[in-house]
């Protein structure tokens, strides 16, 4: 018995945008209105609001962004400055946080049981203490780094002192990154057409180009009397803002590997091994592109997270976009319109990262997922096992690197901690100390157990949380 379909004929590609376009001019609409009652309702109350102080003087200075910004520039410029440095954490942050958190959470799938319990070890603090409180850490941290005549070369012509992180710098790479860009994107468009000869033809019009174009510059950085010429000189407060988010949503990204991995199912992997695939193959050409697609959508997530919590700053004395904008507030005293433009801004960026992402995971979603039913990975003790064996003088290796780095780290803990500390005395005792500075946690215990609470109360209080724990 068969069954007849009545073919429908598929939508125009015009046709899916009425929607989005409808919202979008309804919610448009809607703001507009809002905004012009708001304005009226402001000029009756003799308020003169709106925004016009955009194109007034800002008077005020960004002390680091790529824009060069004065005093006597716009608002509009100071915070065309303050996005660009949003942006610029955000591209620096993004990239190094993806890579981390791979490692991370391929360490964790690690057969090896050292490996992924160091990895355990290191996602959980990360994920389970507050990223403000891991800015200040990071701050603090590099903060207590030698000075400029003393600072640390890592590599060549890279320095890093207690006033920054000094990088050499290319100038003029701009256009040759865009026509790569742009000749990358149509040769693989030509490509699915008329097969790979066609990418390496864009590719090598895209070398002939950058024969035509003015030579690169390379700025590298200097020591000049008592600072720095030349290259480019990130502040401190981007360092750690950079820091300290790459780290906080590497751990999550590392757990959404992890779970990606875990859901791919057994029956693919089993029919690329009868295949004949090496175990590297497996992993390459099986593994990594269904947990590629299964990790997407909360990995967007992570990235969206990643640029509003750059808005956190401002508690480290970083001049982003709300930074700035708070500056102008408190300049103008236009809170709404401030607000508003901060919300438009976020807003936009929100939708744009999201909308790529979105429109990349349902271009890689467009044929299904494949094999959906069936064990997974992760009902394995061991999910990559199958995917990567190692020798075992590799897993002695292994074990005896872990154990010498995790010995390495808890005697320097300890003695920071416990050898180096000072206990006892005023907090004044801890000026050159270089170890933790237990006097000042016990001078104010009282304030961060308490707070401000009167001391007549801390009795009953210690006897309401003591009554709230036995319960």
């Amino acid at each position: 018995m068969t069954t007849a379909t009545i073919p429908f004929p598929a939508p125009a590609p015009w046709r899916r945008w009425l929607s989005t376009a409808a919202w979008v001019l309804g919610l448009g609409g809607m703001a507009a209105i809002l905004l012009l009652h708001i304005e009226s309702v402001q000029a009756a109350r003799g308020i003169h609001g709106g925004f016009g102080f955009l194109f007034q003087p800002s008077g005020f200075r960004i002390s680091e962004s790529l824009l060069n910004v004065t005093p006597d520039d716009p608002y509009w410029m100071s915070i065309a400055a303050g996005l660009v440095n949003t942006l610029t954490v955000a591209l620096v942050a993004i990239p190094l946080a993806t890579a981390l958190g791979i490692g991370l959470g391929l360490l964790g799938l690690s057969s090896h049981p050292l490996a992924a319990r160091c990895a355990a070890l290191v996602i959980a603090p990360l994920r389970n203490t507050p990223v403000l409180l891991q800015l200040f850490v990071w701050y603090g941290l590099l903060l207590r780094l030698p000075d400029l005549r003393q600072a640390w070369s890592p590599l060549p012509s890279v320095l890093l002192s207690n006033r920054g992180l000094a990088l050499p710098a290319v100038h003029g790479w701009l256009p040759y990154a865009a026509l790569g860009l742009a000749a990358l994107a149509l040769g693989w468009r030509a490509r699915r057409r008329w097969g790979k000869p066609a990418l390496y033809g864009a590719l090598a019009v895209a070398l002939l180009g950058w024969t035509l174009l003015p030579p690169l510059q390379l700025d590298l950085p200097v020591k000049r009397g008592l600072g720095l010429q030349g290259g480019w000189q990130p502040s401190i407060e981007f360092a750690a803002l950079t820091l300290g988010l790459v780290v906080f949503h590497a751990a999550y990204i590392a757990d959404i590997v992890r779970a990606a991995v875990r859901a791919v199912p057994v029956g693919l992997v089993e029919a690329g091994q009868a295949l004949g695939l090496a175990p590297r193959h497996v992993l390459r050409l099986v593994i990594a592109p269904y947990a590629a697609r299964v990790a997407l959508p909360p990995y967007a997530n992570q990235c969206l997270a990643l640029v509003k919590n750059s808005t956190l700053a401002i508690a480290i004395g970083y001049q982003e976009l709300m930074a700035v904008i708070n500056t102008a507030i408190t300049q103008t005293g236009l809170a709404l319109e401030g607000i508003a433009l901060a919300v438009a801004v976020y807003l936009t960026l929100a939708l744009a990262l999201g909308g790529g992402l979105s429109a990349w995971n349902a271009r890689h979603t467009r044929h299904g997922p494949g094999d959906t039913h069936g064990a997974r990975l992760g009902d394995r003790a061991q999910p990559l096992a199958g995917a990567g064996e190692t020798q075992p003088w590799r897993r002695r290796l292994v074990s005896v690197a872990f154990t010498v780095a995790l010995a390495a780290a808890g005697w320097a803990l300890l003695d920071w901690a416990v050898v180096r500390g000072v206990w006892l005395g005023d907090p004044a005792a801890c000026a050159n100390a270089a170890g933790a500075c237990w006097a000042a946690v016990g001078e104010n215990l009282p304030l961060l157990v308490f707070g401000t609470m009167a001391e007549a109360d801390r009795g009953p209080a210690l006897a309401a949380c003591a009554a709230l724990l036995a319960g």
